[in-house]
């Protein structure tokens, strides 16, 4: 599966992400450099291909780190809260 993630995104991710595969195939997207529309044009964001289990661990790691560091004291989610359901999001719309 392919997603464009913008560097903000990904640097999040490798940061709170467990470190091995998928933590590699991250940093070789950012790399690789930035997607190019009409392989010219700078979108400002970056093409990650994952396979179907690893979205599925992405999609398992930000449903914990939701729970451990992105709702507030009133059960809403905080800054960091409303980071992680973006990503969630982004990683089931396929």
């Amino acid at each position: 599966m392919g997603f464009l993630l913008d560097l903000t995104e990904l640097q999040f991710l490798l940061e709170w992400l467990p470190q091995g595969e998928l933590t590699e195939v991250i940093e070789n997207s950012i790399n690789k450099g930035e997607h190019l529309a009409k392989e010219t044009y700078p979108t400002g964001k970056y093409f990650l291909e994952i396979s179907n289990e690893q979205v599925d661990v992405i999609q398992e790691e930000l449903s914990m780190l939701l729970t451990a560091k992105g709702l507030g004291n009133d059960g809403e989610p905080n800054a960091i809260g409303f980071l992680i359901e973006n990503l969630i999001d982004r990683f089931s719309d396929d």
